[in-house]
């Protein structure tokens, strides 16, 4: 690696050194000398490159001087079309633009065009025509709305517009608000697009026809002009016009290619080499246009546009023109690095990466290299105001929080923020960058007092950035001077919170501004893009507390939005921020309301619905009832072999099945049968044959250990294990370790699976030859009795049986089933309808039993079961099959919310969609809407215990924080968790949950303690849950009893905390206990999965603090793990975490 050789040198030395530099680039020198003359303290940097020649010449003039080595060689491609020209097409297309902008629209040296394009092969053509003619161009956002346009389109006082036809009405609007006649060039993006009214066509003003080449009016142009007008990005004030002049973008083009230690990023395009680069930088931005776009058509590369990034385009671009060199900012590469589609044969051709706007961690450099293995990374720093480039690190550099040294000609000096004398420091020591060199613009757009307080007179730009340099002349970039937060006296970065808030695994993106505080002049405010809607304030605080100083906490609190505002590269818009919070501040003291108070009664909520009739039917009597409505109908398909079987194919198997319980294994009323099988067409039979031999079932988790097994066919007493003949290793470990004789029964998922010695083929059970559909012997049974013993997740303690009979099971289907207002989930398979579920819950958790397996045979649904979730079967199976219903968890409807395959042909079905176990968020909700429209949403909520619907929101409830009102004939009261009385309380106070119901269980099996705690003798369930409901009847659930923490006396639910911590950027998942502590009792212990491994156990405290109470903190420290462990439905298993620890 190229190391740079810093020369640290006082004033008087640097000038010895420095003096033939400062005169090339025009500086005042005398001034210069005298300021170096008079302070020795002043440190300034000197770039370690060589000083380059600068030609004298105006930006079309560089472009085009090599023009002839590589004349036929592809310039610009469209990435979307590949349309493509030639640079020579690209020269003459240049040429005739600069004639018509003099001729036809008559303007003159120094008039402003604008141009409003995508990335585009007319970008350069619009700019390179504007420099010949001698005509500045000004960039403006195409995704800016009509007044920002039309703002811009004032200020730099065009004469000109050219956009797409697509923007049209918006360009027309722009021209309107700036009240002055400006012309409107359209280039169309597709030949079939009619051009608006006084529309010019952009193609037949490059056509050449009839008009000659050489007659370009003459005119006198210095390389001091401006040729370009962008602006600021605007964090602070209005955006600004930034006068980039000829001199400016060539000597930043020429340091930006020049070899800077071991090669250069490109070389010119001699002989066979070309260098290809994909384009995706905007190139209305300062960055793409002079980085991606000008310094390659410079030296001859062959440029592929892109209008926006999306990952498969992107990826194409790579395979297809073998890109060899590219220019990014980190969310894109980190984006890519986690890209599963990316492969060797998109990546192979890449030789070197530059990488913008931020820092890249080393872990993320590393990820993305492991994918593209011969590349080799560049960081570099820049801002508008300098062309853009100031600094870059070397090709292969390992500095990854560098952003490198200071390019060719530039100097550099870090000055203290408070010091008077603006005098640089020494290494490693913070202050604002200020820079010198020939790339500082000339200034702002008729805005003299802002280029006075930006360049000094000796030609400092004070580039507003924190940072510093270490000893090798290397810098470092901290922070936005101007965004500062100081709170107490002490200066806050904002980009050191924000880095530590999105390291919580559910926080997708954060921005930190200083909001006003009566006595601490500043606080920060969190404003923060959450991937779980669970993610709360007190969280994000708690999950910041611990690992920043005291003063650096979030005390301003925390906002949670859909996105963080930013313009095109990547820097946040606190300004914006600035103005959302005031909006808030004023609807918060508008929607205050007081305390209800205390109710001294007992308070019991009932269902708003109505009552319900429940036949005395037994579980496959129910299931059977309509039987005849949809005998021929599909009932369940295997959705990755697309086998399937019909309601008349079901029962039989089930009748047939149920009579071989009985004959072939000898089994009796209330014995149990173990199923431990993945979803499948299999499932129901077993259950269902079971339930009409008065046998019980008990479903046994497939990924199961030996010993777990083992421990629940024990537990159970099942005399026969049904299973899939690839788990036949562990369940035979698992029946040996109970040293008992259970028969094993195996469902071959491949048709040559052979059977293991002593198994029992399914197949052969179902097979009704020779057999009497009506031989099933006459059980006493009835409707209180057991048919499924499911075990809870066991969150304290060992797993427990619950016993949950025909009644629970029936009266949960039909009360799950009802129409709750605005119409049910599911209709009944009348006539030609049939709705259609994807079966992803699994069957084995009484979520997935109940509420998508059991409920949906009653109504004559199609069934389409999948063994596991993996996006693009599950994908497959909504589009192959039409998918009309949905029952999900939050984890997946936010993944497939973000994932870029799920498109309309798969969602246009969904009529409904069904998510429990925890709420959604309305970010969340609407997101995953924009992808299936036609799609209304309930929420749930339930309990093993509970068979297990206790709540569910009306169809497209917009509430979406509950989950929603108490299901038929439920009856719900909040308890206190401190009232000895046990009385409900009113709305909006929080408490536990209890709930009385026909759904819930008859107790826990052999274990009539555990029943006594959770059962009361007038027959309410304490469900664990701590939550409220408000004055509609709308229940909220927020976290469990039994994993509160004891800090000093206080309570603190640990779901709070995970929400927080989740909500950090960098954080995938997490999970919090209590620990023991000599003087608090216990206190919080979070344990963390990591999106980045850079993240750390201080910035997770520090991204807490501030954000709740102290005694909320996380005093217990951080543990990074691999996974959360959680059950079927993602209830985390705390206990797991507590042995964990004690290991």
């Amino acid at each position: 690696m190229f190391n740079c050789s810093l020369k640290f040198l006082s004033r008087p030395q640097l000038l010895l050194e420095a003096n033939r530099k400062l005169i090339r680039r025009s500086f005042k020198t005398s001034q210069v000398q005298q300021e170096l003359t008079n302070d020795v303290n002043d440190h300034v940097l000197h770039s370690p490159y060589a000083s380059m020649d600068y030609p004298n010449c105006t930006l079309d003039q560089h472009v085009w001087r090599n023009v002839r080595q590589w004349d036929n060689k592809p310039a610009v491609i469209d990435g979307i079309t590949d349309r493509s020209v030639s640079y020579g097409q690209l020269r003459d297309h240049c040429r005739v633009l600069a004639i018509r902008l003099q001729t036809i629209f008559s303007l003159n040296p120094h008039d402003v065009i604008a141009v409003c394009l995508p990335n585009s092969i007319e970008f350069p053509i619009v700019c390179l025509a504007a420099s010949e003619a001698g005509i500045v161009t000004t960039t403006i956002n195409p995704i800016y709305t009509p007044e920002e346009i039309s703002r811009q389109l004032n200020d730099s006082n065009s004469q000109l517009l050219v956009g797409v036809t697509s923007m049209s009405g918006i360009l027309r609007k722009a021209v309107e608000l700036s009240k002055r006649p400006i012309k409107i060039v359209y280039v169309k993006e597709t030949e079939s697009e009619l051009l608006p009214a006084d529309g010019i066509d952009f193609n037949q003003l490059i056509n050449s026809q009839n008009i000659d080449m050489n007659c370009l009016k003459n005119h006198e142009q210095d390389p001091n002009d401006v040729v370009v007008l962008p602006y600021s990005s605007g964090t602070t004030g209005l955006p600004k016009g930034v006068m980039i002049t000829h001199r400016n973008i060539i000597c930043n083009s020429m340091g930006l290619n020049s070899e800077m230690g071991a090669k250069a990023l490109v070389y010119p395009a001699i002989g066979n080499h070309q260098d290809t680069l994909p384009c995706v930088l905007p190139f209305f931005h300062i960055y793409g246009f002079t980085c991606t776009l000008l310094s390659k058509l410079a030296v001859g590369c062959k440029l592929v546009t892109l209008p926006k990034f999306t990952p498969d385009t992107y990826l194409r671009v790579l395979e297809r023109y073998e890109s060899s060199v590219l220019h990014l900012v980190p969310p894109i590469i980190i984006f890519m690095s986690n890209y599963e589609k990316l492969q060797l044969k998109h990546t192979k051709s890449i030789k070197n990466v530059m990488s913008g706007a931020a820092p890249l961690g080393a872990q993320d450099v590393e990820k993305f290299q492991k994918k593209a293995p011969n590349s080799e990374f560049l960081q570099g720093f820049g801002l508008t105001e300098a062309s853009p480039v100031i600094n870059m690190s070397t090709p292969g550099s390992k500095n990854y929080g560098s952003v490198g040294c200071l390019i060719p000609d530039t100097e550099g000096k870090i000055v203290a923020v408070d010091d008077p004398k603006y005098r640089g420091v020494g290494p490693n020591v913070s202050g604002e960058l200020w820079v010198r060199g020939p790339q500082v613009m000339k200034g702002y757009h008729n805005n003299p007092e802002a280029t006075r307080n930006t360049i000094t007179s000796d030609g400092w730009l004070k580039t507003g950035d924190i940072g510093h340099y270490d000893e090798n002349g290397e810098f470092y970039i901290t922070d936005r001077l101007k965004e500062l937060i100081k709170v107490k006296g002490f200066q806050v970065a904002p980009a050191e919170l924000e880095a530590l808030i999105r390291s919580h695994p559910n926080v997708a993106d954060a921005a930190v501004i200083g909001v006003p505080h009566d006595r601490f002049g500043e606080v920060p405010k969190a404003f923060v893009v959450r991937k779980n809607s669970n993610l709360n304030e007190e969280e994000i605080k708690s999950f910041v507390a611990g690992k920043v100083a005291e003063y650096k906490q979030i005390d301003g609190g925390v906002e949670f939005i859909e996105s963080i505002p930013k313009n095109a590269t990547g820097k946040i818009l606190r300004r914006s921020l600035k103005e959302l919070n005031e909006r808030l501040l004023t609807t918060s003291q508008v929607g205050k309301q007081r305390n209800l108070g205390n109710n001294e009664s007992d308070v019991v909520v009932a269902s708003p619905f109505p009552s319900i009739n429940y036949p005395d039917y037994k579980l496959h009597e129910l299931i059977w009832n309509n039987l005849h409505q949809w005998d021929k109908k599909t009932a369940v398909i295997d959705g990755i072999t697309d086998r399937s079987v019909s309601y008349g194919q079901l029962r039989d198997h089930c009748r047939v099945l149920a009579i071989r319980l009985q004959t072939i294994f000898s089994l009796n009323p209330n014995d149990v049968i173990a199923v431990c099988l993945p979803n499948s067409i299999e499932f129901p039979i077993v259950c269902l044959a079971a339930s009409e031999a008065g046998i019980v079932t008990t479903t046994i988790n497939p990924i199961y250990t030996p010993e777990e097994i083992s421990r629940q066919l024990e537990d159970s007493n099942s005399q026969v294990l049904f299973t899939l003949a690839a788990l036949s290793d562990v369940v035979e470990r698992a029946v040996s370790l109970t040293k008992r004789t259970i028969k094993i029964v195996y469902v071959k998922d491949k048709e040559n699976n052979s059977l293991p010695a002593g198994g029992i083929d399914f197949n052969e059970l179902l097979d009704s030859r020779g057999i009497d559909l009506n031989g099933l012997k006459n059980q006493e049974s009835n409707v209180n009795d057991v048919v499924f013993l499911p075990y809870s997740s066991g969150t304290t303690g060992l797993s427990k049986g619950v016993l949950i009979t025909h009644r629970n099971v029936v009266c949960n289907i039909l009360g799950a089933n009802s129409d709750m207002g605005g119409g049910s989930v599911v209709n009944p398979a009348i006539g030609n309808h049939q709705d259609t579920l994807p079966c992803i819950l699994p069957f084995f958790h009484i979520y997935g039993l109940g509420c998508t397996l059991l409920s949906k045979l009653t109504l004559g649904c199609r069934l389409v079961t999948l063994p596991k979730f993996t996006p693009d079967s599950f994908l497959n199976v909504l589009e192959k099959y039409e998918s009309s219903i949905l029952y999900l968890v939050p984890p997946i409807v936010i993944f497939m919310s973000n994932y870029e395959k799920l498109q309309l042909k798969h969602t246009r079905s969904i009529k409904n969609l069904m998510s429990g176990a925890a709420p959604l968020g309305s970010q969340d909700i609407e997101k995953f809407q924009k992808k299936a429209p036609n799609t209304k949403l309930f929420q749930g909520y339930g309990a093993t215990e509970a068979s297990p619907m206790i709540c569910i929101s009306t169809p497209g409830s917009r509430n979406y924080g509950s989950v929603g009102c108490l299901i038929p004939d439920t009856e719900g009261k909040i308890v206190a968790v401190d009232d000895p009385k046990y009385r409900g309380v009113g709305p909006n106070v929080s408490g536990e949950l209890w709930v009385r119901g026909p759904q819930v269980m008859k107790g826990y099996h052999n274990n009539p303690e555990a029943t006594r705690n959770t059962i009361t003798s007038d027959g309410w369930l304490k469900t664990g849950d701590i939550g409220h409901y408000d004055e509609n009847g709308e229940f909220y659930i927020t976290d469990r009893l039994k994993e509160l923490i004891k800090v000093k006396g206080f309570q603190v639910a640990p779901a709070e905390l995970e929400a927080l911590i989740r909500s950090h950027p960098n954080v995938a998942d997490a999970a919090v206990i209590g620990v023991p502590h000599d003087r608090f009792g216990e206190v919080p212990k979070a344990f963390v999965v990591r999106k980045n491994s850079n993240l750390n156990e201080e910035e997770i405290k520090s991204f807490v603090a501030g954000k709740v109470a102290e005694y909320k903190q996380i005093d217990g420290g951080v543990e990074f793990i691999e996974s959360i462990p959680k059950n079927a439905t993602g209830k985390i298993l705390r206990r797991s975490l507590r042995d964990m620890l004690k290991s």
